[in-house]
């Protein structure tokens, strides 16, 4: 991931900037059917950051404003997307249940136990319980 420095405060000309072109933010958001709830603080970050740019650097001026924030905010959404599909690192040692006894390395079979023994025992536990479900409805 890489490291983006804060958003500077806009000066007096970007913040007018940003207020007139507001609009744009909710038609990204109409034109690709993303929930305003979810999305808006992700996309408002990058169009605040592209109407410092866009004001600052006369070569972005060639093209219109609305390319330009629609690109951005288009990677801003793609990049929070892709932060979702990331694998995350889970500690084995963190508690699972509800009052913190059972940690997820418990639920983890033992990769040294014999596999025929464990179905064995598996299928036996159940054997015993369907046995006695029948004894329990007669």
């Amino acid at each position: 991931m890489s490291y983006r420095p804060p958003l500077e405060p806009l000066t007096q000309k970007e913040s007018v900037f940003a207020l007139e072109n507001h609009d744009m933010v909710f038609r990204f958001l109409k034109r690709f059917k993303l929930n305003s709830d979810e999305y808006y603080d992700i996309v408002i970050m990058r169009y605040l950051r592209v109407c410092k740019k866009y004001c600052c650097e006369e070569r972005l001026q060639n093209w219109a404003f609305s390319t330009i924030a629609f690109r951005a905010m288009s990677s801003a959404v793609y990049n929070y997307r892709r932060s979702l599909r990331r694998k995350f690192a889970l500690s084995l040692d963190a508690p699972c249940s509800e009052d913190g006894t059972v940690s997820f390395g418990e639920l983890l079979p033992d990769p040294k136990a014999d596999i025929l023994k464990t179905v064995i025992d598996r299928e036996t536990i159940r054997e015993y319980y369907s046995e006695r479900n029948l004894k329990n409805d007669t």
